[in-house]
C-alpha cells in the first residue's frame, strides 16, 4: 500500500502546455511537460497503477469539458495564425501583382510613346519625301518646258528659213529664166551676125562679151547656193547652236561651259575618224553627249542630225569606245593626303580619318525575257527590275571609284565584298557608310574603320548619345546622296528604265554597255562643280 510520500515519475505523464510553432507555413505542436498524471483511462496521462481501484481518484466530466475547450481553444487559435499567414500571403501576392501591373502599364505607355515618336517621324520623313518629289517633277516640268520652248523655237525658225529658201529659189528661177533668155538673145544676135556681112572681129567681141556675162551670173548663183546651205546647216542640231554660249552647252551637253567642250573635244579627236560626211567631229560629239544629257531616242536624234537610225547608232558606239578608255583616267583613287589638304572643314573636324563616303544606287531597266534574268536583276525591295552598281566619293565631292553595274537582287554587303572596293584600303582609313553596309571584318582585315548609324535593333529606342551620333553621321554621309542626285539629274539616261538593248552591246566582250555609259557619266560629272 503507498504511503504519503510515495511518487511516480513525471516522465511518464504528457499533461502539459501546448506551443505552436510555425515553420515555413507549416504550423508544429511542441509540448512542455509538467509531469501530473490523468487518472482516466481514455487520457494520454493515464498510466496503469499497481494500486487497486480503491486509492485511485475518479475523474468527473466537468474534467473532459475543461479538456476539451482546452483542445478547441488551442485549435481556434492555430486556425486563426493560419488564416492570418494566409492573408498576409494573398497581400503580399496582390501588392506583387499590383507591381507587375503598374510596370507593365509603364512600359506599354513607353511603347506607345516611341510608336507616337516614329509614326511622327515616319510622317515627317513622307511629307519631306512627298516634297523632294513636288520638287523634282517642278524641275522636271521647267527642264521639259525648256526643251519645249526650244524645240518650238528651232522649229519656227526651220519654218521661217523654209519659207526664205522658197523665196529664194523663186528668185533663183526667176534669174535662170532670164539667164536663157539672155542666151536666147546672144544666139539670135549671133546667127544674124553670121548671116549678115560683118567682120569676124566684131563677132569675137559678141562672143567674148556674152561669155563674160554667163560667168558672172553662174559664180553668183553659186556663190548664193552656198549660202543658203549655211543657212540650213544653221537649222539642224550641232556644233552652231551651242557656239560660244555656255548656258546651251551646258543644257544641250550636260558640259559646264563652250570652252570645257572645246577642250575635250580636242582630246578626243585624234583617237576617231569620221562616219559621215554629213557631220563634224563636233557634231557628233554633240550628238552623243545630247543622248547621254536629255536622254532622247536615237530616231529622234537622228531626225535632228538628219541622218539615218544605222549612222547614228555607229556613231553612238564608236565615241562610247573613244570617251570610255580616255576619260577613264577622271575617276582616280586619291592619296591620304591630297584628301587631307581638299577635306571641307566640318569633315576635317568630325572625321578626319575619313577616306570616303560609299553608297549603293539603282537604275531600273526594262523586263529581260529569259526568266534567269529576270530573277537576277529583280528587287524585292523596289518591287521592279533593275541594276545596282557602287559608288564612292571623297570627302570634297568627286567620285572616286564606281563598280560595274550588278543585278538589282544582290545586297549592299555581297556587292561592296566582291566589287574591288576593298583593295583600295590602307590601313587607318575611315569609311562612312549607310545601316546596309555591315562590312566591319572586312573593312578590319585591311586595318580601316567602318562608321555607320546606331541599329535599333533589340532595342525600343535609341540613346541620347545614339541619337546625336547618327544625326553628325547622316549631315555627311548625306554628301554621296546629292551626288547620286546629281549624277542622274544632269544625264537623264540614267534615270531610266532602260531597254535591254542599251544594256550590253553585241560587239561587247567584258565591259557591257551599260557600264561604258555610267563610267563616261560619272567621269563628266567630275569636271563640273562639286556638290560639296
Amino acid at each position: 500500500m503507498p504511503k504519503h510520500y510515495t511518487r511516480i515519475c513525471s516522465q511518464h505523464f504528457r499533461t502539459g502546455i501546448i506551443l505552436l510553432l510555425f515553420c515555413s507555413g507549416n504550423i508544429v505542436i511542441k509540448l512542455l511537460f509538467s509531469g501530473k498524471p490523468y487518472h482516466h483511462s481514455s487520457h494520454p496521462d493515464y498510466v496503469p497503477s499497481i494500486f487497486p481501484s480503491i486509492y485511485r481518484c475518479t475523474t468527473s466530466s466537468q474534467d473532459f469539458s475543461r479538456h476539451d475547450r482546452y483542445i478547441a481553444r488551442i485549435g481556434k487559435l492555430a486556425q486563426q495564425e493560419k488564416e492570418s499567414h494566409e492573408a498576409k500571403k494573398i497581400e503580399a501576392q496582390e501588392l506583387r501583382e499590383k507591381e507587375k501591373a503598374g510596370q507593365k502599364k509603364a512600359i506599354i505607355e513607353e511603347k506607345l510613346k516611341v510608336k507616337e515618336e516614329k509614326k511622327k517621324e515616319k510622317a515627317r520623313a513622307e511629307k519631306e519625301k512627298v516634297r523632294e518629289q513636288e520638287e523634282a517633277k517642278k524641275k522636271a516640268i521647267e527642264e521639259q518646258k525648256l526643251i519645249e520652248e526650244a524645240e518650238i523655237q528651232r522649229i519656227i525658225a526651220q519654218t521661217r528659213a523654209i519659207e526664205e529658201l522658197k523665196l529664194k529659189k523663186g528668185e533663183l528661177e526667176s534669174k535662170r529664166c532670164n539667164i536663157d533668155n539672155l542666151l536666147i538673145e546672144v544666139g539670135q544676135e549671133l546667127s544674124k551676125a553670121e548671116g549678115s556681112e560683118r567682120d569676124g572681129s566684131l563677132y569675137r567681141d559678141n562672143q567674148s562679151h556674152v561669155q563674160q556675162q554667163t560667168d558672172e551670173s553662174a559664180l553668183k548663183l553659186a556663190s548664193e547656193n552656198a549660202a543658203l546651205k549655211l543657212k540650213i546647216l544653221g537649222l539642224t542640231c550641232g556644233s552652231k547652236m551651242i557656239e560660244d554660249n555656255d548656258e546651251k552647252t551646258n543644257f544641250y551637253t550636260g558640259l559646264p561651259s563652250w570652252a570645257v567642250f572645246q577642250h575635250t573635244l580636242s582630246f578626243l579627236s585624234p583617237h576617231t575618224k569620221l562616219s559621215t560626211n554629213s557631220l563634224t567631229l563636233s557634231d557628233e560629239f554633240v550628238f552623243v553627249l545630247m543622248r547621254l544629257r536629255l536622254g532622247l531616242l536615237l530616231e529622234d536624234l537622228s531626225t535632228r542630225f538628219n541622218v539615218s537610225i544605222a549612222v547614228g547608232s555607229k556613231i553612238f558606239q564608236k565615241w562610247l569606245e573613244v570617251m570610255y578608255y580616255r576619260l577613264n583616267f577622271l575617276i582616280k583613287w586619291p592619296s591620304r593626303e591630297v584628301i587631307k589638304e581638299n577635306m571641307p572643314p566640318l569633315i576635317k573636324q568630325l572625321y578626319p580619318e575619313c577616306i570616303c563616303i560609299i553608297d549603293c544606287s539603282e537604275i531600273y531597266i526594262e523586263m529581260p525575257s529569259r526568266y534567269e534574268a529576270r530573277s537576277i536583276t529583280y528587287s524585292n525591295y523596289k518591287k521592279h527590275n533593275m541594276i545596282k552598281f557602287l559608288i564612292s566619293i571623297t570627302p570634297c565631292g568627286s567620285i572616286s571609284f564606281l563598280s560595274q553595274c550588278w543585278g538589282g537582287r544582290v545586297s549592299d554587303k555581297v556587292l561592296t565584298q566582291e566589287c574591288g572596293f576593298l583593295h583600295h584600303l590602307e590601313p587607318g582609313n575611315v569609311v562612312l557608310a549607310d545601316r546596309g553596309f555591315t562590312i566591319e571584318s572586312d573593312l578590319a582585315i585591311y586595318g580601316a574603320k567602318l562608321e555607320i548609324p546606331a541599329f535599333t535593333r533589340g532595342k525600343n529606342q535609341l540613346s541620347q548619345r545614339e541619337v546625336e551620333y547618327s544625326k553628325q553621321l547622316s549631315t555627311v554621309r548625306i554628301h554621296v546622296e546629292r551626288v547620286i542626285g546629281n549624277l542622274k539629274n544632269k544625264f537623264r539616261i540614267l534615270k531610266g528604265p532602260l531597254p535591254i538593248s542599251m544594256l550590253k552591246h553585241k560587239h561587247d566582250t567584258s565591259i557591257a554597255n551599260i557600264d561604258k555609259i555610267l563610267r563616261i557619266c560619272a567621269s563628266l560629272i567630275n569636271l563640273s562643280e562639286s556638290v560639296v
